[in-house]
């Protein structure tokens, strides 16, 4: 299976795996790919995508492999959380590496449940 990255840019950003679980990543964001001084902290949950096979409407057609994926940016606050300090990180880090257990449910904002990986 193919695992998340630990270094890649999105949003003009760059991001940098701090550490991880199973379940659960932590990266630091950097404004370039060299600069050494963080301007925040995301903690994401780490999602297992099936291998599929993708159509594209040009014609082109891509495999991927079964992986670990990350959240969109449209499912933050759901499967992902942004911070400010480490600090702030490592605190949501932890609650979700308490609640997280695989095949287990966790708590989300707005008080829904999400299925953690079996």
């Amino acid at each position: 299976m193919q695992r998340i990255k630990t270094e890649f840019g999105r949003n003009n950003l760059w991001f940098r795996l701090v550490k991880r679980s199973d379940t659960l990543a932590m990266y630091s964001v950097h404004l370039t790919r060299n600069d050494p001084k963080s301007v925040g902290y995301e903690v994401v949950l780490i999602r297992v995508r099936d291998a599929e096979t993708i159509r594209f409407p040009d014609g082109t057609v891509r495999t991927l492999p079964k992986r670990e994926v990350l959240p969109s940016n449209g499912e933050f606050g759901v499967w992902g959380w942004s911070w400010l300090t480490e600090e702030q990180a490592e605190s949501d880090y932890t609650a979700h590496t308490q609640e997280a257990r695989p095949g287990g449910m966790l708590s989300t904002p707005g008080g829904r449940l999400a299925s953690v990986l079996a």
